[in-house]
């Protein structure tokens, strides 16, 4: 790149840059309207930041939500704890200990002030629609193994003793590295083979033998359950 090149630069910035209102007020929400028709809409490295970035995160979801009909919000966030989110803004059932959800993130992370505003947003949003015209919210993060076994198993000793007797048998092999995942791996090297893997393999295909094609709560419940399988499954691998 040339000298002169360098300098150009600025300028085509400056003519390019769209200068935004403030966070709240609806006029910078509004200058997304122009993505409202798109399937997706990714906002970068969307989940962490200051508090600046989780403003304006919010506002822009706001939008896209209330006034273009947006149903999943997708984060950076392991998967049972944006579930136990989930529970809370589409306001289905607690399951035991996931009062705890984000416990293991640094406070700024995650439970911080301008997200949980968010999230009581979502709530109300939520509580004035049918429940297929709710918006979910759900991790991107698959690597929560010690959670995803234990909501793998809660789940199925309320839907299918049998099944849930079998999690525990199968999902014992890797409990004793659940908190340190790593050492299973080591261990899996040295033996040559890994241990665990048949009985994660068959955990996930039972759950997934469980057809899940309809939008009611019942239906969110397996899903949730089938998607921890498969992420206890990617762990061990």
């Amino acid at each position: 790149m040339l000298d002169t090149d360098l300098d150009v630069l600025p300028g085509l910035i400056a003519r390019a840059a769209e200068p935004l209102p403030d966070f709240e007020d609806p006029r910078f929400g509004a200058m997304f309207d122009r993505f409202g028709d798109a399937r997706v809409v990714l906002l970068g490295e969307a989940s962490h930041g200051t508090s600046e970035f989780y403003r304006a995160r919010a506002a822009i979801s706001r939008r896209l939500i209330e006034h273009h009909g947006f149903k999943i919000l997708a984060v950076e966030a392991d998967w049972p704890d944006a579930a136990t989110i989930d529970r809370y803004v589409r306001d289905r059932p607690w399951r035991e200990g996931e009062l705890k959800a984000f416990d293991r993130f640094p406070t700024w992370m995650w439970r911080n002030h301008e997200f949980d505003g968010f999230i009581r947003w979502l709530r109300d949003h939520n509580r004035q629609r049918a429940y297929e015209r709710m918006c979910g919210f759900y991790g991107l993060d698959l690597y929560n193994l010690s959670g995803s076994m234990q909501a793998v198993i809660d789940f199925l000793e309320r839907e299918d003793p049998e099944l849930a007797r079998l999690a525990y048998r199968r999902y014992g092999c890797l409990d004793p590295w659940a908190d340190e995942p790593q050492g299973y791996g080591r261990n899996a090297l040295i033996e040559g083979y890994a241990r665990c893997e048949i009985g994660v393999i068959e955990m996930l295909k039972d759950l997934l033998a469980k057809r899940v094609d309809c939008f009611a709560e019942e239906c969110d419940e397996w899903l949730d359950a089938q998607a921890n399988a498969r992420l206890v499954k990617d762990a061990e691998a």
